[in-house]
C-alpha cells in the first residue's frame, strides 16, 4: 500500500496523457479499458492481501486515485503543501490497521 501512495506522489502530472486516453476510450470504446481494469483488479488483490484491513486499504487505494485525478484534471483544490498533508495521513493510516 505505501508503494501504491508513493507512486502517486511520484508520478500525478506525469501521467495525463493516461488520464486522456482513459477518458477517450470511455466515450468512444470502452473496451480499450479492458487492460486498465485488468490492472486495477490485481492492483486491489494486492492491496487487500497487503496484511491492512481490507476495506480500509480500499478506502486509501480510492482516496489515492482521488488525489491524482484531481491532479490530472486540474481540479484539485489543495495547494502542494496540503496534498503532501494528506498523502502522509493516509502513510499514517497504514500504521494505525
Amino acid at each position: 500500500m505505501n508503494a501504491f501512495i508513493e507512486a502517486t506522489r511520484e508520478h500525478r502530472t506525469e501521467n495525463a496523457p493516461i488520464t486522456s486516453g482513459m477518458l477517450a476510450a470511455q466515450g468512444t470504446n470502452r473496451s480499450l479499458l479492458l487492460p486498465l481494469r485488468a490492472s486495477y483488479q490485481e492492483w486491489q488483490q494486492q492491496i487487500a492481501h497487503d496484511g491492512l484491513d481490507e476495506v480500509d486499504a480500499t478506502i486509501i487505494r480510492l482516496a489515492v486515485d482521488g488525489l491524482w485525478l484531481s491532479e490530472i484534471f486540474g481540479i484539485s483544490a489543495l495547494d502542494e503543501e496540503m496534498q503532501e498533508k494528506v498523502i502522509d495521513r493516509l502513510k499514517e493510516q497504514i500504521q494505525k490497521s
